[in-house]
């Protein structure tokens, strides 16, 4: 039975080549809960889009390249953003059940959404997790819904109510990269959620994407755009959350 304390290195060791061997130890010891909350021990961003462009990295190997670069902290100290663990949990899921994460979206998700126009390419054969998911504001929003109305749509249960609350809920403190003077600072992190002030959680993306809710005052702001500098994004909510 899975468990958020769950071991990945079991299931991926034989569809990885780490060539740090100062690596090992550590990744031998990321959990699912690491994986969620970014800390596995990471100093910065790596395998994000703008790098994997610029540096004209082999996406059918990024894997490799991932766990290539140096894993400096202790593995549930630190909080550190990056797209690595959201892609070893797809490569954990596909090799323990068989489909690829993608395709289960679409199957548990999408569907009962009623999201059909997008597009999710793949890094080699599997679901980047992460990133390269391309659909329609619209469609973007009722992904917020479903935080907002814990996992309910359309009056129809598709997430299970406690793990919604789980991922919602302050599960590392991220003093680090907390900026008071910011519209929605980033006091701490849930699962793949940031939690700020007031109630208000979100999730951001690259170019100014977000999902901002309050459950307390049933908001929900989704924002597609493409402005690089983010906080130029939130300034234009400061005067109404």
């Amino acid at each position: 039975m899975l468990t958020l304390d769950t071991l990945v290195y079991p299931v991926i060791k034989n569809v990885v080549n780490i060539t740090n061997k100062n690596n090992i130890e550590k990744i031998k010891k990321w959990s699912i809960r690491n994986l969620l909350t970014h800390t596995t021990g990471y100093e910065k961003i790596i395998m994000s889009a703008k790098e994997i462009e610029e540096k004209q990295l082999d996406t059918n190997n990024i894997i490799d390249y991932a766990l290539k670069v140096d894993i400096p902290y202790e593995v549930g100290e630190r909080f550190a953003y990056n797209n690595v663990e959201p892609f070893i949990l797809s490569v954990f899921f596909q090799e323990s059940f068989g489909i690829n994460l993608a395709d289960f979206i679409k199957d548990n998700i999408f569907e009962k959404l009623d999201i059909k126009e997008y597009k999710w390419d793949n890094y080699g054969k599997y679901c980047p997790g992460c990133t390269g998911l391309f659909l329609k504001h619209s469609d973007f929003h009722k992904i917020g819904k479903l935080l907002l109305n814990n996992g309910k749509y359309n009056n129809r249960q598709i997430i299970p109510v406690n793990w919604i609350i789980e991922m919602c809920k302050m599960q590392f403190k991220t003093p680090l990269i907390c900026k008071e003077e910011r519209v929605l600072p980033k006091y701490g992190v849930g699962y793949f959620t940031f939690i700020s002030r007031d109630g208000f959680i979100f999730r951001d993306g690259s170019n100014g994407q977000y999902i901002i809710i309050n459950k307390e005052k049933k908001l929900l702001i989704t924002i597609m755009s493409s402005e690089p500098n983010m906080k130029n994004v939130t300034e234009i909510l400061r005067d109404l959350i």
